[in-house]
């Protein structure tokens, strides 16, 4: 394992005609070398292979954005009929991108895929989920990020987090452009993205999933803002306190422990070379994260 520390992950981004590289230098934590087994341990399959629901946000125009309206709305009708009532009801003359409607969105997915008893809609809630997040995060134009995981013939791989040192790794503070960063890795929502999102009725519901494991997922974070803006961890931690004070939430979550505190995944790489937030954005234009490799 120690080997791999001293080499890089190659990402590469294809829309099928061309073909672009991204590389990350691996920087050596507890929780890089657990990520780093579960990667090996596809890769070594020899039929390794990017999971299907991968998500790359770039900034998208409002034709993208319609379309990702329509896709959200395909696949409601998709999961109404499979259960053969409506699941989700909302008006689709409504096309907007306003967070009330996409938490609403996001609670009934939750309730929905917690009390799944029909396979067939596991793919559509997948497709639910992810445009959800890529609607979401589209009101920010100043971020961008990719985000996936790796499948082949093996069964798929997750560390436990048994070890609650562990946390101390999720926060941490000297964040650079182009950052790699673990996974989430986990559905739903954690307490973080709750309070970004206002969420406050997914936290009195008791669908807040704090991360719990570890596997081969990855996100690239690119932003196009002064890095001394970014807020620190105590700052943002502080804020999510007070959010949850505020809304009277304690009765619903207990903020003192560790995983509710995570407001940033842990570092697992940094970028080599030099890019512009355009270039990669104009990298994530080509549509998908063809293949992995360390080298």
């Amino acid at each position: 394992m120690g080997d791999y520390l001293h080499k890089k992950y190659q990402i590469f981004f294809s829309d099928n005609i061309q073909e672009e590289l991204i590389e990350y230098k691996i920087i050596d934590s507890p929780v890089s070398r657990i990520w780093l087994e579960c990667v090996n341990y596809h890769l070594q399959s020899g039929n390794c292979t990017i999971y299907k629901n991968q998500s790359i946000k770039n900034v998208p125009n409002q034709k993208k954005i319609i379309e990702l309206w329509n896709s959200i709305f395909t696949t409601i009708d998709n999961l109404n009929s499979i259960a053969k009532k409506k699941v989700i009801d909302i008006d689709k003359s409504k096309i907007k991108n306003n967070n009330s409607l996409l938490n609403y969105l996001h609670t009934r997915f939750h309730e929905i895929h917690d009390n799944l008893s029909d396979d067939c809609m596991q793919n559509y809630l997948e497709d639910l989920n992810k445009n959800i997040h890529i609607l979401q995060d589209s009101q920010n134009s100043q971020f961008i990020y990719a985000t996936f995981f790796l499948t082949s013939n093996k069964p798929q791989i997750k560390y436990n987090i048994s070890d609650l040192n562990l946390y101390k790794y999720f926060n941490y503070e000297n964040i650079e452009f182009g950052d790699l960063v673990l996974g989430y890795g986990t559905v739903g929502k954690n307490l973080y993205d709750s309070y970004k999102n206002n969420d406050i009725e997914v936290v009195k519901n008791g669908l807040i999933r704090p991360q719990k494991t570890i596997d081969s997922e990855v996100v690239l974070n690119f932003f196009n803002y002064d890095i001394n803006s970014i807020s620190s961890i105590s700052s943002k931690i502080s804020n999510l306190t007070k959010w949850v004070n505020h809304n009277n939430l304690q009765e619903f979550i207990d903020i003192n422990l560790a995983q509710h505190r995570i407001v940033r995944q842990p570092l697992l790489g940094r970028l080599i070379g030099n890019y512009t937030f355009n270039d990669i954005n104009e990298i994530f234009s080509l549509g998908k994260i063809s293949r992995v490799n360390i080298v």
